[in-house]
């Protein structure tokens, strides 16, 4: 019998791509058709033309970790590496989202039509539960230094005295993203980082929750927020860097941004932006999204854009990925510039 052990770790979405790929060659009912961004079911029912009469079609996406919310994924085909025991399946149909593994697990079900296949038992692909801990504590720092240039090749020393942390540390990290592929070996032991896409979207899915303060003001348009909040920031002594729409747009000016959101060092009160400032903190939504972190890390390695200091390319990608209004299109242009991810430091 096949054990545990000896199951295939997917630490990357093209590793879960490739592996779900392989679907089509073991079913038999119904008849599964694999493509990049869809499946077809087809329950072998044919006119006389050879054209298949039922049939399900859904468009795909790719997570490496099972979403919090479902509801972004209404009436698609999530993929996850396995998916977990529990209400989890019962959650998903509940919110009309198809689920499917790489171990042959398939559950979907609109009206009357319902479909379900618990696959192997022996679930031979399962996540790479390890890949986590490189996106906690200092390690976090280690990747973001290296996703913030990603052609820069470093010594283990260097990258150790840029992150502030220890070369034990560093060489753990390196060896974590160079056994998942991440990594470049150059000579006089430097390294670089590969895949960065993909190392993107594992942080995505891996991060900590953010501590956000939200604003809800009125009046004031996007750019004069940022204005103020820059502002403010020279005024006081204070660290920002604009992420999100704002990141994005500064970058790559595609989707005008309705919400302007920075890291800062500090969370100011309203009254310290403007005196006579109209809004209100809010527990949800607000056009004024303030994100603070203990470790500030992110804020010390800033790149400046049209004279506005913004974030990391890596840090508004993960920042902005799956926020809705039109986020996913501000993503795409940010990853056609030229030089994404081959950030300079300010």
């Amino acid at each position: 019998m096949e054990s545990r052990q000896e199951a295939s770790l997917i630490s990357t979405e093209n590793e879960l791509r490739e592996a779900f790929a392989k679907l089509h060659d073991t079913w038999d009912f119904p008849r599964l058709s694999i493509e990049p961004t869809r499946v077809v079911l087809d329950f072998e029912e044919y006119d006389d033309a050879g054209r298949p009469q039922e049939y399900i079609e859904l468009p795909t996406v790719y997570r490496l970790m099972p979403p919090q919310n479902l509801d972004s994924f209404r009436d698609q085909l999530l993929v996850l590496p396995c998916i977990p025991a529990g209400p989890f399946v019962k959650k998903a149909l509940e919110a009309h989202v198809a689920v499917a593994d790489p171990n042959g697990a398939f559950y979907y079900k609109k009206g009357k039509v319902y479909f379900g296949n618990t696959g192997s038992p022996l679930k031979r692909f399962r996540f790479n539960k390890g890949a986590k801990d490189l996106f906690s504590g200092k390690s976090e720092r280690i990747v973001r230094a290296l996703l913030f240039n990603v052609s820069k090749k470093w010594s283990q020393k260097d990258l150790a005295e840029s992150t502030r942390t220890s070369t034990a540390l560093v060489n753990k990290v390196i060896k974590g993203l160079e056994d998942r592929q991440f990594i470049d070996r150059h000579p006089y032991r430097q390294v670089s980082l590969l895949h960065e896409r993909e190392l993107l979207d594992i942080w995505h899915e891996k991060r900590a929750h953010q501590r956000v303060v939200r604003y809800s003001i009125v009046g004031i348009g996007i750019a004069e927020l940022a204005d103020m909040l820059l502002q403010w920031a020279e005024k006081n002594g204070a660290r920002v860097g604009f992420t999100q729409w704002v990141g994005a747009w500064q970058r790559a000016s595609f989707t005008e941004p309705v919400i302007c959101s920075a890291y800062v060092s500090r969370i100011p009160d309203l009254s310290e932006l403007s005196p006579g400032l109209v809004g209100r903190r809010v527990e949800q939504g607000g056009n004024l999204l303030l994100f603070y972190s203990e470790d500030q890390d992110v804020l010390r390695q800033l790149q400046r854009s049209r004279h506005v200091p913004l974030v990391s390319d890596a840090q508004i990608y993960i920042d902005l990925k799956g926020q809705g209004l039109r986020s996913e299109e501000a993503l795409e242009a940010l990853e056609q510039c030229p030089d994404f991810c081959r950030n300079h430091e300010i």
